[in-house]
């Protein structure tokens, strides 16, 4: 890092390098440096969307709707609190599931991992192999990955005070309603 910045030290765009796939530096020309740089923002977007968004926010959050809206009653304290970040999930995936990764669909169409193949989906099903669900608890995530201390890692430093909050408030709401770990193993509409 130079101050607080970050900087790329190489940039390997295939999973093995040889004559056919470099492994690039500042040291190759402008040219070349820059489309390593244009190909690795073009991955990351890729993943980002995919991984990050589509298959780590929206379907993740599906069986948390449906499992919500089957099994609590409209007055559960569990229910209250998640509705609204859980409102339109249902709706929004199936509609991407039918636009968006269907064959044929805007992902194949726009993502270069989709580009006549079935690259999205292929990552989607591997976004879901490799995931964990501790890997949803931020703070440990950041820690497992030896970011805590990374200088300029600003949405680490943003997040983890968004988390903080969120908890704060969450803890606050549920200790209104479940005095001990007991009450919440005794409410049979959750463990439902």
């Amino acid at each position: 890092p130079r101050g607080d910045q970050l900087l790329p030290l190489a940039i390997q765009l295939c999973q093995t390098p040889g004559p056919e796939c470099p492994i690039w530096t500042p040291r190759d020309t402008n040219e070349d440096w820059a489309m390593a740089k244009i190909w690795f923002r073009n991955a990351e977007i890729n993943a980002v969307g995919i991984v990050s968004h589509l298959a780590r926010v929206h379907y993740l959050a599906e069986p948390f709707a449906l499992a919500m809206r089957r099994g609590l009653p409209p007055a559960h304290p569990v229910h209250k609190l998640m509705k609204e970040h859980l409102k339109n999930v249902v709706a929004l995936n199936t509609q991407a599931r039918e636009r968006l990764t269907s064959d044929g669909g805007t992902a194949q169409r726009a993502f270069t991992i989709g580009y006549g193949s079935n690259g999205t989906l292929e990552l989607l099903a591997k976004a879901f192999r490799e995931f964990h669900f501790d890997d949803l608890h931020y703070p440990d995530n950041l820690k497992k990955r030896d970011m805590l201390d990374l200088p300029g890692y600003h949405h680490r430093d943003d997040a983890l005070v968004l988390w903080d909050a969120i908890l704060d408030y969450v803890t606050d709401m549920m200790d209104i309603f479940y005095e001990s770990d007991a009450d919440v193993v005794d409410d049979w509409e959750l463990q439902g």
